[in-house]
């Protein structure tokens, strides 16, 4: 269940770094990641409110780069990916504690028989509530995104409240937070496995001596910290929970079995600050340390553009994706200088149906990173697309207008239409423009 381990008692602890293996699990190679925050406190604390948003802004942050780069670079096959707007489950939960004393300032939480608070799982017996329970309620009642294969629901429990997992560990003394799943169903009632990570609120009763703060200042650095450590696991090894319960050690993903660990659990303590937020460095399979920043990369373009399958008016564009970065193609046609966007596919497409037009290129883009491939021509493909007397060019920097005065023009796209006797009327190139000039004589006459 990879807890995170506080940062004051990891540093006492070996730091053998892991030795990662992959062994043949599922991954959530694009993950689609929900924020979804239990308790009614959420929806009526100003404050609270205020976190949600910086909290939200933080998840389109880690899946469209600042954690998953890293993980991309270090070779993991897990990719960028996005988010779903975030919802708040209005639910009442438990907040009481036991105690069994007052020492500097604090109660002592005593947590060895205490079923309050909020359960992992739904098989906990003697708890009111659970993550599983209250996760499905939501699912199937479409209050949240419904799951599939790459879901992932980023769970933030209310303050106050103490989170016991189906081991016995809870948020008073073993984590700050976890990542688990359960076979569930989608609203319609198809069976599916639900991936989910836990941030319990940081803060009493919830902290490693039962009364004190974590260590990270703020409840957001304490909660992004964890999230990203959380995050990081959950996308490369998902189903760890169902090799714990079966034995079948084919569900891990990216694990150290010599260790015990997964790609952030080792290096619990060693954080970073990026794009304001504060994360967790995590590892990658050579045993160092990386930071989940966002990786400067180059974006191999799209190549191998064919065009087939013509029906006088359309054709089948196909292409190879030279990236595993690729998270999609825009295809585009050119005619006449005019360039126009005909469609976008996902990543695992490399095909699609276009309109007659003089040229094709596909972009390959990640985020806000793209590379075109070269132009395709259509060449004689499509007939209709011969143009009577009309050419597309660039206006050169200086022309002769009909009174051989030099005129200075802009590089910009103009077509030119013949008017008899030479003379030629341009426009296109400024809004309400058209001049009259004369072309060279090695130009006149020449259209394209």
């Amino acid at each position: 269940m990879s807890p995170v381990m506080a940062a004051d008692v990891e540093a006492l602890e070996s730091r053998a770094l892991l030795a990662f293996t992959y062994h043949g699990g599922n991954l959530i190679t694009n993950v689609e990641a929900q924020n979804v925050y239990l308790g009614s406190d959420w929806s009526s604390n100003v404050a609270l409110q205020k976190l949600e948003a910086k909290l939200d802004t933080f998840l389109t942050k880690m899946v469209g780069g600042i954690e998953i780069d890293g993980l991309t670079a270090a070779g993991y096959n897990v990719y960028r990916g996005t988010t779903t707007s975030s919802v708040v489950g209005n639910f009442t939960l438990d907040k009481s504690y036991p105690t069994t004393g007052y020492i500097n300032g604090y109660y002592l939480v005593d947590t060895s028989s205490f079923t309050g608070g909020l359960a992992d799982s739904t098989t906990q017996t003697g708890f009111s509530n659970s993550v599983q329970g209250l996760l499905q309620t939501m699912i199937n009642a479409g209050t949240v995104q419904q799951p599939n294969a790459n879901s992932l629901y980023m769970v933030y429990v209310e303050p106050g409240v103490i989170v016991t997992s189906a081991d016995g560990a809870n948020s008073v003394v073993d984590y700050y937070g976890f990542h688990s799943s359960f076979m569930g169903t989608t609203s319609e009632g198809a069976s599916v496995n639900i991936r989910y990570a836990v941030m319990p609120f940081p803060g009493f009763p919830n902290s490693l001596y039962g009364g004190t703060t974590q260590v990270i200042a703020t409840a957001l650095n304490s909660l992004t910290t964890t999230a990203s450590h959380e995050l990081a696991e959950a996308i490369t090894d998902p189903d760890v929970q169902l090799a714990i319960d079966t034995g079948d050690l084919s569900y891990l993903g990216w694990y150290d079995l010599t260790n015990n660990g997964e790609v952030a659990d080792l290096s619990a303590g060693f954080l970073t600050i990026n794009q304001g937020f504060v994360l967790q460095l995590v590892e990658n399979k050579n045993n160092e340390l990386i930071n989940p920043g966002v990786v400067t990369h180059t974006l191999k373009a799209p190549s191998n553009l064919r065009l087939s399958g013509s029906t006088g008016t359309t054709a089948t564009l196909t292409w190879t994706n030279n990236s595993p970065l690729t998270q999609g193609f825009r295809i585009f046609g050119v005619t006449n200088g005019v360039q126009s966007l005909l469609g976008t596919v996902a990543v695992g497409t490399t095909s699609f149906t276009v309109p007659a037009a003089k040229s094709y290129f596909v972009q390959a883009y990640d985020g806000p990173t793209t590379s075109n491939s070269p132009s395709l021509s259509s060449g004689s493909l499509f007939p209709g697309l011969a143009a009577a007397r009309v050419s597309s060019a660039l206006v050169n920097s200086t022309s002769s207008t009909s009174n051989n005065t030099p005129s200075n023009h802009s590089s910009k796209p103009a077509v030119f239409v013949s008017t008899g006797n030479g003379h030629y009327v341009v426009s296109g190139q400024h809004v309400n423009l058209r001049r009259t000039f004369r072309l060279p004589a090695a130009t006149a006459g020449v259209h394209h």
